[in-house]
């Protein structure tokens, strides 16, 4: 057994003491291709820094754009690595007259109206990556961006006349949100997600919401002038679904861009519009008071006064009048309860349907219509206004109980 474990032992010396004879054999050739590889990656980089201006500008001839990023990126490295040597100015200069012509493309392709949304993405990404600054990039994109946006405001402000409010807010108006929501998108997929933009992300929020509140001024300008000339309308109802389609329809984008206050200035339209509605409204009530005042006195002028001696007649005549005037009031009442029907989208909001009951339609219609009426009685000549508004207390109470089933929250 010791001599086996002997023998080993020497088996092992020798395989050990061979090792180190190749080892030490091999050694300079190790060296040598060493040597060699460091020669031939040297070789390779200089002839991919001789063949680049070549690789670029036929890129750019092919309109392969992607591609002459990817070589001049994988080149400046070496570029810089060998800035010191002379001999390598006039490559130098040569790739960067044609990255130049690979900018300006660039630029070129970012400026065109009808570039997509991914391409805005690829080619601002490229343009960073030949360290074109991200401020000049941003404002050539939004600069593009503006040209389609003035286009869909100006569709905003000359509809075509034969369109209603819900059939142009279905068409024109809404080409508009669609192209700025999509600009909106892109803007933050290509600068504010964009790892290699420096620029700070407070400036990058700022810049975008200025730029959407320059354009979004003059569309709600038009938007609002659209909805006064609907106030004056006789259908109510497309006037209130036109209202809550705008107001709906512009959430997505305020979720895009919340700095942008965007939907405070749409409820503020809404709210104006309302308003607007609730003036001819009550021009409408005092006009029929007007109306079925002149057609009583007519009828007293025209009539023999034995006619009214009874005081049935009179009572009738006052009955009659009553429920002119107290059913107009509900008809009108009927139209603007529908700016609170749980279907509409800003009527759920809690700073509106409060503020609306009571100063809208209590106080800026149903009290100024009866202060106004009685007001009017008290100056009238004629004897019988008089005493109808002996019974005014019951009249005042009808419209009560009207507004408290209307305004009921």
């Amino acid at each position: 057994m010791e001599e086996q474990m002997e023998a080993v032992m020497g088996n092992m010396d020798s395989i050990s003491n061979f090792s180190n004879a190749i080892s030490v054999n091999l050694s300079d050739s190790r060296q040598k291709i060493t040597k060699l590889s460091s020669v031939h990656n040297l070789l390779t980089k200089l002839q991919t820094l001789f063949e680049l201006p070549t690789l670029l500008r036929k890129a750019i001839q092919m309109e392969a754009y992607p591609q002459a990023v990817k070589y001049y990126s994988q080149a400046a490295a070496i570029l810089s690595q060998y800035e010191h040597v002379n001999s390598f100015d006039g490559i130098r200069d040569d790739c960067e007259n044609t990255v130049k012509l690979l900018i300006h493309a660039l630029r070129d392709t970012l400026g065109d109206p009808e570039i997509t949304a991914a391409q805005v993405v690829e080619t601002t990404d490229m343009l960073i990556e030949l360290k074109v600054p991200a401020g000049d990039v941003i404002k050539l994109y939004l600069d593009t961006a503006h040209v389609t946006l003035q286009a869909d405001i100006d569709a905003v402000g000359s509809p075509p006349e034969e369109q209603d409010i819900l059939e142009f807010l279905d068409t024109t108006g809404y080409a508009f949100l669609g192209s700025v929501s999509l600009t909106i998108s892109t803007y933050k997929s290509s600068f504010c997600e964009n790892t290699n933009v420096t620029l700070p992300p407070s400036e990058l929020e700022e810049t975008l919401s200025e730029f959407a509140y320059q354009h979004f001024s003059a569309y709600f300008e038009h938007m609002q002038s659209r909805f006064t000339i609907e106030t004056q309308g006789p259908d109510n109802a497309l006037l209130v679904r036109g209202l809550d389609r705008f107001y709906r329809r512009l959430q997505p984008v305020h979720t895009l861009l919340p700095s942008a206050s965007l939907d405070r200035i749409a409820s503020e339209i809404v709210t104006n519009t309302i308003r607007c509605r609730i003036h001819y409204f009550s021009e409408t009530l005092h006009n029929h008071y007007s109306e079925t005042v002149s057609d009583v006195k007519q009828s007293l002028l025209v009539s023999q006064p034995a006619q009214f001696e009874g005081q049935n007649t009179l009572s009738d005549i006052m009955s009659t009048m009553k429920a002119s005037l107290v059913g107009k009031l509900k008809l009108v009442l009927v139209n603007v309860k529908e700016f609170i029907s749980a279907d509409i989208t800003f009527a759920n909001k809690p700073y509106f349907r409060g503020p609306f009951c009571v100063h809208d339609i209590k106080q800026g219609l149903v009290l100024k219509y009866i202060d106004t009426s009685y007001n009017m009685s008290l100056l009238s000549e004629t004897t019988f206004l008089r005493l109808f508004f002996l019974s005014w207390l019951g009249f005042a109470s009808t419209l009560r109980q009207i507004l408290s089933v209307t305004c009921q929250t």
